[in-house]
């Protein structure tokens, strides 16, 4: 047996009762499902939008950061410099400094074409550039006046070793941003949905309640009818339409706090998806229990596997491993070889200077090390592999916790479904009870109490099968938070995000 409940809200005030058909002035309806309402939050979601732009600013860094591995064209221009100045200079003949006015004019430019180093697309820390470099230097001194012009085309080489592949390691952080921004906003969106799916059953419950309710009160309408006409016949049947009566105001007055209830409830949910005020919701919800395939161990797996939590700290431990690497890099022994190869030409005319270049080479090998620094190194390396330590602990910790949860949840969701089961077959139950009372009290052989008893055993039922129900619906949703799977769909949280 399943229940359809479908009830529309328009929220004004002066309305007695919740109208199941349209308002035909209401600026906007929405036929809310769970999807419909999933779809709206996450599109309507500021912190949705937030994320999203992190995501797309990572991106670009990472971009930014691929972009440095190709090759860059510069150009400096020193055009002019101009000094006319007094210097102090050290005179070695008079043995003391003196002022010596340097009179000059520099004009200078050097283009530069750098690609960074690549051995099967690997970044090795080093560069290789094509350089040309030209300029005219004038310059006047008492004696005379002197013109040098030069110019300058060589290949060179940067190429460090024993320090951390920087151009390596910036890549891969860039990478890992990226990473922990898009595990951010899938688990972002996931929080939307255990926020809005909590509060669309929570919408579910109010409306079967009122269908309880109003199930109710027409039984109890039906009796009294029954016992009016009854008491025509016989007085003692009086008192039965009284405590009708008061039966009956009871259970409006609970009709009335439901009402008020989901009021409240569809004024938050508006406030939630960012709805105007004026906007009608119909609740349109079909209670049915499916069966929902679930293999614990799978579901095991796919929550080591999807979690995003568990996954953001795996980033953070390789995160980790990447400062390690470089403060082992920090103050310690390394080397830098530079080359340099090419041809230059120095002369004080213009039209000489492409003419007879000469050989211009040079080669040198720089070495840095760290004789004493007080253990400095060694405890900022020992820090921050005990912070890589303390990463494992978190990852197999979160691990732990994601299983047992896991296990947890699907322990819940068998035994909720199964009480839902039974709770729907009490309901059939309970209706049978209260029709059989009902003719035995027609017929004289029940009294009102055991009929009213029956009734309000037949109105608990179906509160308690709504509520286990929706307990039902949770169970699946833990299952689905901590695994990022859908069960009842069959589609993993990502792919159902993107669709």
């Amino acid at each position: 047996m399943s229940y359809r409940i479908i009830l529309f809200v328009a929220l004004i005030s002066t309305m007695p009762i919740i109208s199941n058909q349209p308002c035909l002035n209401a600026q906007g309806v929405i036929n809310l499902t769970l999807d419909t309402a999933l779809d709206i939050a996450m599109k309507r979601s500021f912190n949705i939008r937030i994320l999203d732009m992190d995501v797309r600013s990572s991106e670009r860094e990472l971009q930014s950061r691929r972009a440095r591995l190709k090759t860059q064209i510069s150009m400096d221009v020193t055009s002019p410099e101009l000094q006319n100045i007094l210097d102090r200079k050290w005179n070695s003949n008079l043995g003391r400094d003196e002022l010596i006015r340097q009179n000059s004019r520099l004009w200078q430019s050097e283009l530069s074409i750098r690609q960074p180093i690549m051995l099967w697309n690997y970044p090795t820390n080093g560069y290789l550039s094509l350089n040309y470099q030209i300029y005219r230097y004038w310059q006047r001194n008492p004696a005379e006046t002197t013109t040098d012009l030069y110019n300058r085309l060589y290949l060179k080489l940067e190429q460090p070793f024993f320090i951390p592949n920087q151009m390596k390691n910036n890549l891969e952080k860039a990478e890992l941003d990226l990473r922990i921004n898009q595990l951010e906003f899938i688990a972002d969106q996931m929080n939307i949905i255990e926020d809005i799916t909590e509060d669309y059953y929570d919408l579910v419950k109010l409306n079967y309640e009122e269908v309880v309710y109003r199930n109710h009160i027409m039984i109890l309408d039906d009796i009294l009818e029954i016992a009016n006409v009854l008491s025509r016949t016989d007085s003692s049947y009086l008192t039965d339409v009284n405590q009708l009566s008061l039966e009956l105001n009871n259970i409006e007055e609970k009709l009335m706090s439901n009402r008020s209830s989901f009021r409240a409830e569809v004024s938050a949910m508006k406030q939630q998806l960012r709805l105007d005020n004026i906007d009608s919701l119909i609740v349109d919800h079909e209670v049915e229990l499916l069966p929902v395939n679930v293999e614990l161990e799978q579901a095991i797996v796919y929550g080591l596997t999807n979690n995003p939590e568990l996954q953001r700290l795996v980033v953070r431990k390789k995160n980790s491993e990447i400062d390690l690497a470089n403060k082992k890099g920090d103050n310690a022994f390394h080397l830098s070889l530079e080359i340099t190869y090419g041809i230059e030409k120095q002369d004080d005319h213009f039209r000489y200077l492409w003419e007879q270049f000469d050989n211009s080479n040079s080669i040198s090998l720089n070495a840095y090390i760290p004789l004493w620094d007080g253990g400095e190194r060694k405890y900022r390396i020992q820090s921050e592999e005990l912070n890589i330590l303390k990463h494992d602990l978190e990852i197999e910790q979160k691990k732990e916790s994601i299983t047992r949860k896991i296990r947890n949840s699907y322990t819940n969701m068998k035994e909720y479904h199964h009480r839902a089961l039974n709770l729907k077959e009490n309901v059939l139950l309970a209706e049978k009870i209260v029709q059989a009372r009902r003719s035995d009290y027609f017929d004289g052989k029940a009294t009102l109490s055991e009929l009213i008893q029956a009734v309000q055993q037949l109105s608990s039922t179906e509160e308690r099968f709504i509520e286990i129900y929706v307990d039902y619906k949770e169970s699946l949703l833990d299952l689905m938070k901590e695994t990022y799977y859908d069960f009842e769909n069959n589609i993993s949280v990502l792919e159902k995000i993107q669709h």
